[in-house]
């Protein structure tokens, strides 16, 4: 076909008119869009729901308070300072 004088792009039809476009290194006109951009979006879709998911599962630090620290209950007459964790038993 070069010896006859076509050019490459008048080959390339000819090949893609008989063996359809999936030879192509590229495909042509819209589907290259598709090709191009819905993996992407998949990609940055999944890993913002990810990143989400796990926000959601961490839970807060539990913060200790000092018994010491805390007012007596008076409506129960129970006094937190007379616990304390080191006595024995």
């Amino acid at each position: 076909m070069v010896a006859s004088g076509k050019s490459e792009e008048q080959i390339v039809d000819v090949y893609v008119a008989r063996y359809g476009e999936r030879i192509l290194r590229e495909p042509r006109g819209a589907k290259r869009w598709w090709l191009t951009v819905v993996p992407l979006v998949s990609i940055a879709l999944a890993t913002t729901g990810l990143v989400l998911f796990l926000r959601r599962q961490q839970k807060p630090p539990v913060l200790a308070a000092d018994t010491a620290d805390l007012p007596p209950l008076p409506e129960f007459g129970f006094d937190w300072r007379s616990l304390d964790r080191r006595r024995s038993m």
